[in-house]
């Protein structure tokens, strides 16, 4: 009898293992469910805490998708930005900012199309694709699985049945190492995900955890997204964003997924040639151009180095006031002023004695 019962354990188990489908197979089935997402419409609440003395960034923003092109539309502070991306290879950016003197400031940007959450296309942060440092696109997990070593293992999350897959792959003398959780319920979407990288300086430590998952059909998407990253085991800075009014495989006019006009002479930043310019209307360049070096929070912003611990303070520079160059030259004409009047009296003294 326990012979038996030994041999139904085995073969029970077996047949569960048996079951286990590959990282490509779980990748093929995640790929189909994020396709089956013909269109999607949602408003959402983007908001950013930082461990240091850097302010709370929130941002607000109604996003569109049909298939790949993305019309992403943000409110931050007194800036509005818009940012379309057609393809998998790049977004074009375009910012309107209201200043005091009640002429608008525009800024224009091209970027790859990994920029995270400069703009935040929600495929990122949600789990729907994946990064890679060797590639300036977003990934599918077919894609970026091919790219890693990998290993799979039955796992529960929250109580949900789940794949894991373990990606192991090394960038620039760092090692990643992705815990990626596949729902086998919701069409092996990821659910969540821990990634870890570790060089000779850092070990730093990314938590995805996804929640509030809606269907419609096949398609499902989730309404809260939490993100933490730890440095070297302590808590440096959470994400968190909210979806609401989710519309999914509805029509999407394309009228819709348009940039507003931009203005001619519109300064543009290219971070994928590296070069600063002006722009007419229909984004050719206009002028001379000049090279610029990305600073590190810029660069996560725009995708330049995917392989770059994230990093996402927001620049809080404003141009300067040019009574600021009013000031300094008020203070060195003073300031000849004086040394000319203590030569003056010097010499007055000199010729009295």
């Amino acid at each position: 009898m326990f012979k038996i019962v030994l041999s139904l354990l085995f073969v029970t188990q077996t047949s569960l293992w048996a079951q286990l489908p590959s990282a490509e197979e779980v990748a093929l089935r995640h790929t189909a469910t994020t396709q089956s997402l013909k269109s999607l419409r949602c408003d959402y609440l983007h908001v950013l805490n930082f461990q240091d003395e850097t302010p709370e960034t929130t941002r607000k923003g109604k996003y569109l998708r049909v298939n790949d092109v993305v019309f992403i539309e943000e409110k931050i502070g007194k800036s509005a930005v818009f940012s379309l991306r057609r393809d998998l290879n790049s977004i074009r950016s375009f910012q309107e900012t209201q200043t005091a003197k009640k002429t608008p400031r525009y800024l224009a940007a091209i970027k790859t199309s990994n920029a995270l959450l400069g703009t935040t296309d929600l495929y990122l942060p949600l789990l729907f694709q994946v990064q890679h440092p060797d590639e300036p696109r977003v990934l599918n997990y077919s894609e970026f699985y091919a790219k890693c070593k990998t290993s799979v293992s039955r796992a529960s999350y929250r109580g949900r049945p789940c794949v894991k897959v373990v990606a192991k792959y090394q960038f620039k003398e760092v090692d990643f190492e992705c815990h990626n959780f596949h729902d086998a319920n919701i069409g092996y979407l990821v659910v969540a995900s821990e990634k870890y990288s570790q060089s000779s300086r850092s070990k730093t430590l990314m938590k995805i955890e996804t929640d509030d998952w809606v269907t419609t059909g096949s398609s499902h998407f989730p309404r809260k997204v939490a993100l933490s990253n730890y440095v070297k085991g302590k808590l440096d800075y959470t994400h968190g964003i909210t979806c609401s009014s989710i519309v999914m495989n509805e029509a999407i006019e394309p009228k819709e997924l348009e940039l507003p006009v931009v203005p001619d002479g519109t300064p543009c930043t290219n971070f994928m040639t590296m070069k600063k310019y002006q722009i007419n209307s229909s984004w050719n360049r206009v002028g001379p151009e000049t090279d610029f070096v990305v600073m590190k929070s810029e660069a996560l912003i725009s995708g330049v180095d995917a392989a770059s611990n994230f990093d996402f303070r927001p620049t809080t520079e404003e141009p300067r006031s040019p009574w600021i160059w009013v000031a300094i030259a008020s203070a060195i004409l003073l300031a000849t002023l004086l040394t000319w009047k203590w030569i003056r009296r010097k010499r007055e003294g000199e010729d009295e004695e």
